[in-house]
């Protein structure tokens, strides 16, 4: 009986001095609650404890593609699901201070509206083409010329990645790892997580889609949108019903140490990555005849984003590029937080995105009508 008290004594210790580590190192309590009460359970007890614990307030549960599904076969089967009852669950690791190289500085963007900032509607669209931003905001006025049809089940969205090793944060303690390299093949951790965050919403909402979960950019990075924009005209081809199709990314931004910044903002109590929209300009030399049509909806877009959810946005960022928009006149490229931000802010940040864009679907269809 002694014993088992000097035993139960040492792990309470031992609890509390992990419970103020993660504690300083985080900056949230909770985490530290959660650390120090798993670390005095029978382990069987703290693996259900922990899993209910990122259930309920992270929204983590994200399963690898169905069995049997490679990268190289077709993605059909996505259509209308997404993928998300599984019990696979992503823990946040502790990063010991040998193991890390540099600081995460967390900022939340705010703009005002300027000569290149202009105003339309709830959101901001930053204009950084030879436009005036007169002509700019005339264009996007224009209702989008889609058809919508949300109660077929044919595809009306296309979610896909040039980019998908494209990944985040994990240790979320203000610091990056040595040799990180921000990118991995773990669909769990990569930008296929948000996207299948972005695609539970549509679902919800009854609005058919194609997931695409192939890794465009592995093993070779080179090549990755002319390999992207293949799949994307032959989905196009097979499925003329899609009118939205969106390349899903992550941005990386670097303060002047070296060190990685992220962008949040506080949705609902929690924290979310903030969100940049890409509609591409043609200038005569991209061959993008259908930009003005995807300024048209990027503008809604962003407006609906920043009506459901202020500060979710940096703002649309109109500009000279192409990422395959030339493939479809609602085609866009969206930047989920940067390389700096944890997992679970861009995975919840996908969330609401796909919240916001199937309540625009349904706007524009009853236009339609």
């Amino acid at each position: 009986m002694q014993l088992t008290n000097k035993k139960l004594s040492f792990s309470a210790f031992f609890a509390l001095a992990v419970s103020l580590l993660f504690f300083f190192c985080t900056g949230f309590p909770d985490r530290a609650i959660l650390s120090a009460a798993a670390l005095t359970m029978p382990k069987q007890a703290a693996d259900i404890f922990y899993s209910s614990y990122l259930e309920e307030n992270h929204s983590q549960e994200i399963l690898p593609p169905p069995e049997g599904q490679t990268e190289q076969t077709s993605v059909n089967h996505f259509l209308g699901e997404d993928h998300i009852e599984s019990s696979s669950k992503i823990p946040f690791p502790l990063l010991e201070e040998s193991q890390r190289d540099g600081r995460i500085y967390a900022e939340t963007l705010k703009f005002s509206p300027s000569s290149s900032i202009l105003s339309f509607g709830s959101g901001l669209i930053r204009n950084d083409t030879l436009l005036k931003g007169d002509k700019v905001i005339s264009l996007a006025k224009m209702a989008p010329e889609f058809s919508l049809d949300l109660s077929s089940d044919q595809p009306q969205v296309l979610i896909f990645h040039t980019h998908a090793t494209e990944s985040y944060d994990l240790y979320d303690c203000g610091y990056y790892p040595k040799n990180a390299s921000a990118r991995s093949d773990n669909k769990e951790q990569n930008m296929i997580a948000v996207g299948k965050a972005i695609c539970a919403q549509l679902k919800k909402a009854g609005i058919a889609y194609i997931h695409d979960q192939r890794l465009y950019d592995s093993p070779s990075y080179n090549g990755s949108y002319q390999r992207s924009g293949a799949a994307v005209e032959a989905y196009l081809k097979e499925y003329p019903s899609i009118q939205v199709v969106l390349d899903i990314h992550r941005d990386a931004a670097y303060a002047d140490d070296g060190g990685w910044r992220k962008f949040v903002s506080q949705i609902n109590g929690r924290t979310a990555a903030q969100i940049m929209i890409i509609s591409g300009c043609e200038n005569g030399e991209l061959g993008n005849p259908n930009w003005d049509q995807n300024l048209r909806f990027a503008a809604r877009l962003q407006d609906q984003l920043e009506s459901d959810w202020p500060g979710l946005t940096r703002p649309l960022y109109f500009c000279y590029r192409n990422y395959n928009q030339h493939l479809s006149p609602g085609a866009l490229l969206i930047e989920m937080g940067t390389h700096g931000n944890a997992l679970h802010e861009a995975v919840y940040s996908g969330e609401l995105l796909g919240k916001s864009l199937a309540s625009l679907l349904e706007k524009l269809e009853k236009t339609q009508e």
